[in-house]
């Protein structure tokens, strides 16, 4: 079975194949070196999560006039399995951020 990676990705649009990419390798080179103590020793990723807002990545469904990052329901969902696939605790904390902020708050 290949790698969600290596699936191809040729009817996303442009920038959220680009989003997909830099996610995958946020994922890679910071969440999969902490994945185990994260989870073992149930520590807070709280440098990953602060590097994913600094990346935008927090209230990405909310409006940018309203402080969110304006990207939509497909950015958020390339984001969360890419996310998902190597640390789910850091996955919770961008669902919230996001999800809090969306269509039950009002937003689209």
């Amino acid at each position: 079975v290949p790698s969600p990676r290596a699936l191809s990705t040729t009817l996303l649009p442009e920038d959220i194949e680009l989003l997909r990419q830099t996610c995958w390798d946020f994922a890679e080179n910071e969440l999969k070196p902490i994945a185990g103590a994260v989870d073992r020793d149930s520590v807070y990723p709280g440098d990953a999560v602060k590097k994913m807002g600094e990346m935008g990545l927090m209230g990405m469904v909310a409006p940018e006039e309203l402080g969110g990052a304006g990207m939509g329901y497909l950015a958020y969902a390339v984001v969360w399995r890419a996310e998902n696939a190597l640390q789910s605790s850091v996955t919770v904390v961008v669902s919230i951020s996001s999800v809090s902020c969306g269509k039950e708050n009002g937003f689209p």
